[in-house]
């Protein structure tokens, strides 16, 4: 099996995020984003504001995503190693800090555009096309102290200001995203929202600000999708989603039902992205939940008229779900745990359960679902530790493993007419793990010589896996 059985204009590429690997912080005119604030081995939820505050006070703790691998000084070299993988395209993400520090600036920072000016010219320079996410978990948090995150409506405006600022430095750029993995709202609102649970007085009224939030994201990516049409014709907007596919644990119909549910939850942001309306189905939820949502008349003209142009998946797991399984509409902190695990599949140190064939069976569910939209895989990888050998070398052949029968999946996909016009490993490079901030969960085809707290030479050294990747798709 080769690229040979793939499309021609297939786009082969690699992905990682500006918060996990460039580090940087407050370099250039930088502001300070939500992920600053984590420290290492703190999960990604920050839940409060008193929380949140004392991290913004504490000079003590360490902090991963401050340091990163460095990719804000070393970019011209990791990029060129990047590219000896022989890959066309690259997806990263700018961060809305870099460019404005505070998030509602009417002007931007002239320092930060200069930055990823020279990251896309060194792309092009490499012959890789970007493919480039606006918002990937990095908001100023002035945006979440000041305004109270995506919940005030007035983050649109601050957002789509942004983005025009990017689209005028960027017209070269034709592939945008405009939200890392956009349903992750639902279990993640700290990173994909700026709410903070803790400092609500009763669940419901939390509930209403999330799926508030997220209609408003889901009115940001059409608004983005209408300004890029009226300035570029030839660009392209997509926004990513967090498949979260799921097996019922028995066929009691009762488990049946309640996976169905899930399903019909977590992929409620991409109906909205692709068919430009909300399902009956979530609308019924919502009512029947006490959710009333501001949904303006305006809001509803933009997104029937403004759908994106292509559909971003993360694929990583999947779990198994029963009657007693929480709803994905109540929970707000997703992890694979005993109950969810699926026992029939082969699991990571961090119980992550490896589903090749799982892959297949969401695409057949994408494409049943919005037949005629392009797909892009935009993130698939495999984390693990590892350490170099006496010989300074790394030998994965697990992820090499993890690779073969991952696209070999995708290969019988795109044979039984899955619409996918690409495929990006997460990630070509050794970066700060987004869950827990460790530098020993690593998913890259690149080793980075540095240890959780960002002690190490730094020198990059080539995994197996990356001559594998790289023999794979020449």
């Amino acid at each position: 099996m080769s690229k040979d059985h793939f499309p021609q204009s297939f786009l082969w590429g690699g992905s990682f995020s500006a918060n996990q690997a460039e580090g940087g912080y407050k370099s250039a005119g930088k502001g300070v984003s939500q992920t600053d604030l984590i420290p290492l081995n703190k999960s990604s939820k920050i839940t409060s504001s008193f929380e949140l505050n004392n991290c913004l006070a504490d000079e003590n703790s360490y902090f991963p995503r401050r340091t990163g691998i460095d990719f804000f000084n070393q970019f011209d070299e990791d990029l060129a190693l990047i590219s000896e993988l022989g890959i066309n395209s690259l997806r990263i993400s700018i961060a809305w800090s870099r460019i404005f520090p505070n998030g509602d600036e009417t002007t931007p920072n002239e320092q930060g555009l200069a930055f990823y000016k020279k990251v896309i010219d060194k792309l092009s320079l490499l012959g890789i096309e970007p493919v480039i996410t606006i918002s990937h978990y990095e908001m100023p948090v002035k945006l979440i102290t000041n305004y109270g995150g995506w919940k005030n409506r007035k983050l649109i405006d601050f957002y789509t200001n942004y983005v025009q600022t990017l689209l005028h430095a960027f017209p070269e750029v034709k592939y945008w995203l405009t939200f890392n993995q956009i349903n992750s709202g639902l279990t993640d609102p700290f990173s994909a929202l700026g709410l903070l649970i803790d400092d609500y007085v009763s669940k419901e009224l939390f509930q209403h600000d999330k799926f508030q939030a997220m209609h408003h994201q889901l009115v940001a990516t059409a608004k983005v999708k209408q300004i890029a049409q009226q300035m570029n014709s030839s660009v392209l907007i997509g926004a990513s989603v967090y498949d979260m596919t799921s097996y019922p644990r028995s066929p009691e119909p009762n488990d049946v039902l309640s996976n169905q549910e899930s399903i019909l939850i977590s992929d409620f942001c991409s109906d909205v992205l692709v068919r430009g309306r909300y399902s009956k189905f979530i609308l019924n939820y919502f009512k029947k939940n006490g959710v009333d949502l501001d949904i303006t008349a305006e809001d509803q003209r933009l997104l029937l008229h403004n759908t994106i142009d292509f559909l971003g998946i993360s694929y990583y797991v999947t779990t198994v779900v029963d009657q007693s399984t929480p709803s994905l509409f109540e929970i707000n902190d997703w992890n694979i745990r005993d109950e969810t695990s699926n026992k029939h599949l082969k699991a990571t140190k961090w119980g992550w359960g490896i589903d090749p064939v799982g892959l297949r069976i969401a695409l057949r569910r994408y494409t049943d679902k919005y037949p005629s939209m392009p797909i892009i895989i935009l993130e698939n990888g495999l984390g693990a530790e590892e350490t170099l050998s006496s010989k300074k070398k790394i030998h994965d052949s697990y992820r090499i493993d993890y690779l073969r029968k991952h696209l070999s999946q995708l290969q019988l996909s795109i044979q039984e007419g899955v619409n996918v016009i690409g495929y990006f490993y997460w990630s070509p490079i050794d970066i700060v793990s987004s869950g827990s901030g460790q530098m020993h969960k690593r998913y890259g085809l690149i080793y980075v010589d540095l240890n959780d707290f960002g002690i190490g030479s730094g020198k990059r050294i080539k995994k197996d896996s990356f001559y594998w990747y790289k023999q794979y798709i020449e």
